[in-house]
């Protein structure tokens, strides 16, 4: 006898309480992914710096430590840097010597 789950929704997982790990939402299933550290953005900047680069705050994130990899990718040639937020639900885009602005 199989037992079919059933598929998650992404308001589902955005409701789910924070148990410290991250997970991602594929095809309705939920899969447990390991961590990246904050030593892992920092060695990808050392090989050169994209033009977009998309951050999605996790619950265990800290605003300085974000707040230090905008600036780190702006600094290093980044052309813009998008900070996804999914508990507030907004994208606050980061552009070089220029004001931020948040999407909602």
């Amino acid at each position: 006898m199989t037992t079919q789950l059933k598929p998650v929704t992404a308001e589902e997982l955005l409701n789910m309480p924070d148990d410290g790990c991250r997970y991602e939402l594929v095809k309705g299933e939920l899969r447990k992914i390991a961590t990246a550290s904050f030593s892992h953005g920092t060695s990808a900047m050392k090989i050169g710096a994209p033009d977009l680069v998309m951050e999605v705050i996790s619950p265990n994130d800290r605003l300085a430590q974000v707040t230090e990899k905008v600036r780190d990718w702006l600094q290093s040639g980044s052309r813009m840097v998008m900070v996804v937020n999914p508990r507030k639900r907004n994208v606050t885009v980061h552009l070089p010597n220029r004001a931020r602005t948040i999407l909602t």
